[in-house]
Formats: C-alpha cells, structure tokens, sequence
C-alpha cells in the first residue's frame, strides 16, 4: 500500500513540474536529468550488489 502512495506522490510531482512550466527551464531540465542518471546508476549498483549476494 506504501508503495501505491508513493507512486502516486511521485505522478503527482511530475504532473504540478510539467503544468509549472519548469520543462521550459534549460536549467531544471539539466538538473533533472542528473538526478534520473545518478539515480538509475544507484539501481544499477544496488542491483548488482544483490545479485552477487545471491550467487555466493
């Protein structure tokens, strides 16, 4: 159910930035892209940590 919620604040959040006009914003948008990368290469990380404690 946490995880419902979190979704939903999370489609809430990019609903009111893209409303906002934010997008239009070179700035937001470059620091909004550092932010997915950063996070999608601490999944990455955290993935493979997991698999390698999975195979030992």
């Amino acid at each position: 159910m946490k995880k419902l919620g979190a979704l939903v604040v999370i489609f809430l959040l990019l609903l009111v930035i893209w409303k906002s006009g934010w997008l239009d914003d070179e700035r937001f948008v470059s620091a909004l892209e550092t932010g997915v990368r950063t996070a999608l290469d601490l999944l990455e990380k955290g993935a493979a940590f997991v698999i390698d404690k999975l195979k030992t």
